[in-house]
């Protein structure tokens, strides 16, 4: 019975396990990727661990976002919540913090706060919040 209504939610345009794993959710600008969120929040048992690239003042950084609550994951409204540590390529940067994404369908919000760096590091958002806007780019 389980398996017969992830079907029909699949078929009704919202998340499933099938539809949910090759999505990507990318910010306007490109420049940020998140890659699987729902699948991974909902579906990823105790390895919840989402990864995401972004661009800030110019550094790319490579990221990786610890699940610690989800909800929604059976309906088109997926709130994602954890803690989060991105570095650049060059390792001279590291900041962590909390991060939070709420995915509606087609599109979603991403809201970093408490930016810090690691210690020992430099992070240039440092003290700062963003939002991001993000838009599902596939599947």
């Amino acid at each position: 019975m389980k398996k017969f209504s992830l079907i029909v939610i699949g078929i009704l345009g919202l998340v499933s396990p099938a539809t949910a794993r090759g999505e990507i959710f990318s910010s306007l600008s490109g420049q940020t990727t998140f890659q699987v969120p729902t699948a991974t929040a909902c579906y990823g048992g105790d390895n919840r661990v989402i990864r995401y690239n972004t661009t800030y003042r110019n550094i790319p950084y490579e990221g990786y976002f610890w699940v610690r609550n989800v909800s929604g994951c059976d309906t088109p409204n997926v709130r994602i919540q954890g803690y989060f540590e991105e570095r650049n390529q060059s390792h001279n940067q590291w900041c962590k913090g909390n991060l939070a994404l709420q995915l509606n369908g087609a599109r979603g919000i991403a809201r970093w706060q408490n930016v810090n760096a690691q210690p020992g590091y430099r992070c240039s958002g440092s003290g700062q919040s963003f939002d991001l806007q993000l838009v599902r780019t596939s599947p």
